[in-house]
């Protein structure tokens, strides 16, 4: 209430006849504060799982409202101010939806002060397991005011970090600069002499890595044992070019590549696999594994990354079941579409040139992980990640 606290009614005195009276603590007379919020101390093994930062837009007017939904009519959760620095998921139309974790300011009545807060509560994942999570509050804020006029702007030619206008609450802040700078010193400082021949000119800058928090498809992976920081990753989301034969369920391993081409049950379309761009733990702590037990369990068809050369890397990838596939092998090719076909159950389509041409460009080897269980057959194909048909087809079979 207020700077004033309520003190738990069975820890009050009684007055006479029984009755009980509310009582106040004072939390702060001006700067000076005389109570905190006690922060639980964590225990175990927990992996939070954040939203990147998204697309940079700035916004250009003095105050823009960010609501639940894309219309004036949807209840505001909270303002952005001239200058802020927003993370954006996607635009519709003439509005831009904000990526999950975003943060918000949120007007205080009667105060100048506007505290950052959540729109979504942190996805913790305890012991390392996945967990149902209840339906995220979207965010959205309009690009142009049909009386006010331009509202957002995108910032194509940013230059700047975390640190540059951007929204941020210090505890997210932290679990993005823990996660950079864990893998720029795992990945690359370390291996400096091995990879690099000692040339540092050579190594991605911290900047580097930061930039990618920029990018709306990335996911941050933040593992903590007994509350301290103990391994990080950068997994990017990708839609990759796949076909789907309709009706089809039955494992035709030996089919062509172009299986059933120009036909009425053939539909075009894309499904999806997590690119893992960065990983790193400290040494000694397991957690490279728990991280990697965890992305098995995300909605991706498959995993994919272009590993350093450094044998104790190669073979972590290895041991967890990761193939060296090269496109240009066509018995790699074929493999990888065998594997795709038998996770899905012969419903999906994929190839491995069409894979590595979503993937990032490099010249390093590329690995990749299908899980050799069947999914579990869904009503409606489309309405997962497994498989997502092109708008000009969803005409078609609707």
């Amino acid at each position: 209430a207020g700077s004033q606290v309520f003190k738990a009614p069975d820890q009050l005195p009684s007055l006479a006849g029984g009755l009980q009276k509310q009582a106040y603590v004072k939390l702060e007379v001006g700067d000076d504060s005389f109570l905190r919020r006690h922060k639980a101390v964590e225990t175990g093994l927990c992996i939070a799982e954040v939203s990147s930062y998204g697309e940079p837009w700035v916004v250009e007017h003095q105050q823009v409202v960010v609501r639940r939904g894309p219309s004036m009519k949807d209840q505001p959760l909270g303002v952005m101010i001239k200058g802020d620095v927003v993370g954006v998921r996607r635009r519709h139309g003439d509005w831009l939806e904000l990526v999950q974790d975003c943060e918000v300011r949120f007007k205080k009545r009667e105060s100048p002060e506007q505290p950052i807060t959540a729109v979504n509560p942190l996805r913790r994942h305890k012991d390392g397991r996945q967990s149902k999570s209840s339906g995220a509050q979207t965010a959205w804020m309009m690009v142009e005011h049909p009386e006010l006029g331009q509202l957002m702007r995108r910032a194509r030619k940013r230059k700047g970090g975390l640190g540059s206008g951007c929204v941020l609450s210090p505890d997210r802040r932290q679990m993005y600069q823990e996660v950079v700078e864990l893998c720029h010193r795992r990945i690359y400082k370390e291996n400096l002499e091995s990879l690099w021949d000692g040339e540092a000119e050579k190594l991605p800058t911290l900047e580097t890595i930061e930039a990618k928090l920029f990018d709306e498809e990335m996911k941050v992976l933040h593992v903590t044992q007994d509350g301290k920081f103990t391994g990080g990753a950068l997994v990017k989301e990708l839609s990759v070019k796949a076909r789907h034969v309709e009706g089809s369920s039955n494992l035709n391993l030996a089919a062509p590549a172009h299986h059933h081409p120009g036909t009425s049950t053939e539909i075009l379309g894309t499904t999806t696999v997590g690119y893992i761009d960065s990983m790193a733990s400290e040494e000694k702590t397991q957690s490279g594994r728990v991280m990697w037990d965890f992305m098995t369990g995300m909605p991706f068809i498959c995993l994919a990354c272009h590993s350093i050369l450094r044998q104790k890397t190669v073979d972590f990838w290895q041991a967890r079941g990761m193939r060296h596939m090269d496109p240009s092998n066509e018995k790699d090719c074929t493999a990888f579409r065998q594997l795709v076909m038998v996770h899905t159950m012969g419903k999906v389509i994929c190839e491995l040139k069409d894979l590595q041409e979503a993937l990032p460009k490099s010249k390093l080897p590329l690995f990749v992980w299908v899980p050799s269980r069947f999914t579990e057959e869904d009503e409606n194909l489309h309405d997962n990640y497994i498989f997502k048909p092109d708008e000009e087809m969803i005409e078609l079979i609707s």
